[in-house]
């Protein structure tokens, strides 16, 4: 009995009409088709090996690839000694006018190629251009000056020639090594008037090389009619009192600029004047190049000296004195604060307020009182 009621509640629940039937067999078709197609999605599949070989080519090509500019010239090379080629044979070798310029300009200014590696020096010249050139180039016998400077002395990236610094072009001295804001001093000088009339003169200019200046000393060649001039010049020049001179009057002397001028004006307020011209020495900056090419246009006069009143002086005048130092002004100050007024200035000396290099120097820009 219970069996049959299990029956009829099956029938009664999963028992579908024939129309009903057919609409269930479609739908299960359709689900086990997104199934499939679903399935058939997830499994990988084989991805077709990648072409490399065009990149390959192209690596290829790009190794074998000179890193340096090739130069193309517009006529064949030939071989040629750059001490004696003309301009117009030059012009065959396709070189760059500023090049070619520049090669003419180092010969006229008496300079010589002794080998194929001088002309790498040439300015313009760039290493590329140099490789392309280099197999062509034939020196012929050509022998250094006696007095050239030994190879070992050069600077690198230099080459020697005679020059006259008041003519020679920016070309020719960085060529010769100097800096170029080394050279644009150079010219700066000359268009201000300044000559140089001789070697050591060059020791003026703002930022020189002096190492480099002793290098090139024996290939300085100034003519002597500048020589002569400069002479002449000195013997009728007036000369230059130290301690009345304005700044006009200290950039007239020559081997004096602006600059300098300046400074000896700052010190001369610091010191109250100057006793002897020697003093110039103790500017920043002048050495004794500069001072023995103005020592015959100066001159000092020490009656024109300020001197500073000891007993009265506070610490700040004392100080701002360049011959006295932090400790020694101390010192001063301490004396008078225990003992008085001086009484005369060879006390500071007397009872070792000072050092008695110090109080040699500094007397004579003192009083008591």
């Amino acid at each position: 009995m219970q069996h049959n009621s299990l029956r009829q509640i099956v029938q009664l629940y999963f028992s579908f009409p024939r129309r009903e039937r057919k609409g269930i067999f479609f739908l299960c078709i359709v689900l086990f088709i997104v199934i499939a197609i679903n399935y058939l999605m997830d499994i990988p599949r084989a991805t077709p090996a990648t072409d490399f070989s065009e990149i390959k080519k192209a690596i290829e090509a790009f190794e074998e690839e000179t890193p340096e500019k090739i130069i193309e010239f517009p006529q064949v090379l030939f071989p040629f000694d750059p001490n004696t080629i003309s301009e117009e044979a030059l012009d065959s070798l396709g070189l760059p006018g500023n090049i070619k310029r520049n090669i003419v300009r180092y010969r006229q200014s008496g300079g010589k190629f002794y080998q194929p590696s001088a002309l790498r020096k040439i300015y313009g010249m760039d290493d590329s251009l140099f490789m392309a050139i280099e197999p062509f180039i034939v020196i012929g016998e050509t022998s250094p000056p006696k007095n050239e400077i030994p190879v070992q002395a050069l600077q690198p990236d230099t080459v020697r020639f005679f020059f006259d610094p008041n003519t020679a072009t920016a070309d020719d001295l960085l060529l010769l090594g100097f800096k170029r804001f080394q050279a644009i001093n150079i010219g700066k000088y000359r268009e201000k008037g300044g000559k140089f009339s001789e070697p050591s003169d060059l020791y003026k200019i703002y930022g020189i090389d002096t190492a480099l200046i002793s290098q090139l000393l024996p290939w300085i060649k100034i003519p002597e009619e500048t020589i002569i001039e400069k002479k002449e010049y000195v013997k009728i020049q007036q000369l230059v009192e130290l301690n009345t001179a304005d700044s006009a009057s200290l950039v007239g002397i020559r081997g004096i600029g602006p600059a300098f001028a300046s400074r000896i004006i700052k010190y001369r307020n610091r010191l109250g004047g100057f006793r002897t011209k020697e003093q110039l020495l103790e500017v920043y900056g002048l050495n004794n190049e500069i001072f023995q090419s103005i020592s015959s246009q100066v001159w000092a006069d020490s009656t024109k000296i300020v001197k500073i009143r000891l007993n009265f002086a506070d610490f700040q005048t004392l100080l701002k004195h360049p011959y006295f130092s932090k400790q020694d002004v101390g010192n001063i100050i301490k004396y008078r604060g225990r003992h008085g007024p001086f009484k005369a200035i060879d006390e500071l000396q007397e009872k070792n307020i000072v050092e008695s290099q110090t109080f040699n120097k500094v007397k004579f820009y003192l009083e008591p009182n």
